[in-house]
């Protein structure tokens, strides 16, 4: 994607340059990187699309993945795609908070 930017000529405008400060600090702490959708998110808000523009873009790559995990698992036998039921994890966090009325 920097590329492609970089060939049309598009310059890194102020929500991509905050992108990458923030990938700086979070590769020093924890080695991690900005994702594809972190970098699009920063980029689509730099061409001036709003935040609800950029989420209904991005929703679409979600959804082609759920489609992808579907066609996967509906050639392979009933409960395989996620074998673990709710009453299998062994949660050991804090315990649940109320909810206010």
């Amino acid at each position: 994607m920097e590329r492609t930017a970089s060939k049309l000529g598009l310059k890194d405008g102020k929500h991509l340059t905050l992108a990458y400060e923030i990938e700086k600090i979070m590769r020093a702490k924890w080695g991690e990187s900005m994702n594809l959708a972190g970098y699009c998110a920063a980029f689509f808000s730099d061409q001036g699309f709003v935040a609800h523009e950029v989420y209904c873009l991005l929703s679409c790559w979600v959804n082609s993945g759920i489609h992808a995990c579907y066609a996967e698992a509906a050639d392979q036998p009933p409960e395989s795609f996620f074998p673990l039921h709710c009453e299998d994890i062994d949660y050991q966090g804090k315990p649940p908070r109320p909810v206010p009325a």
